[in-house]
C-alpha cells in the first residue's frame, strides 16, 4: 500500500525582468571603456589588466576583453612580456 506523504508548500516570488541594455547603448559603453583605458595607459603604460579593472570599477574580463578588441583593431600594442612590459598606444 502507497504511503501518502504531506505535500510540500510553493512560495512563489516575483522578481523583476533583468534589464539588458538595447544594442545603442552596449556599443557606447564599450566606447567609453575603450577611451578610459587607452586614456589610462597613456599616461601609465605599464598598468596591467587588474589595476585597470580595479581603477574603472569593472571585472578583469571585460577589461580583457576590451584590451583585446583594442589590439585587434590595431590601436593598442603589448611591449615586453606580461610582467615588466608595458602597452603603447598606436595611431
Amino acid at each position: 500500500m502507497p504511503v501518502k506523504t504531506p505535500e510540500k508548500a510553493v512560495t512563489l516570488v516575483e522578481t523583476p525582468e533583468k534589464t539588458v541594455a538595447p544594442p545603442q547603448s552596449r556599443q557606447k559603453t564599450q566606447e567609453k571603456t575603450a577611451t578610459a583605458i587607452l586614456r589610462m595607459l597613456g599616461e601609465q603604460p605599464e598598468m596591467s589588466i587588474a589595476e585597470l579593472a580595479e581603477r574603472l570599477g569593472k571585472v578583469p574580463s571585460t577589461i580583457g576583453r576590451a584590451v583585446w578588441k583594442l589590439r585587434e583593431s590595431g590601436r593598442l600594442q603589448r611591449i615586453g612580456p606580461d610582467k615588466g612590459g608595458r602597452w603603447q598606444l598606436i595611431g
